[in-house]
This record gives structure tokens, sequence and C-alpha cells, in this order.
């Protein structure tokens, strides 16, 4: 691994979040 760039870390939340708010929506 290594030490995570901020777009790394927005694409994980986008997979964690992204995917159930756009079911809920």
């Amino acid at each position: 691994a290594g030490a995570w760039t901020v777009r790394e870390q927005n694409q994980l939340l986008a997979l964690c979040f992204g995917f159930p708010q756009a079911n809920k929506a």
C-alpha cells in the first residue's frame, strides 16, 4: 500500500456511500 491520495480516498468513499445513496434516490 502506501500513502493514499485524496483522489483514492474519494473513490473509496464513492464506492462505499455513492451506491447506497443512489439506490435511495
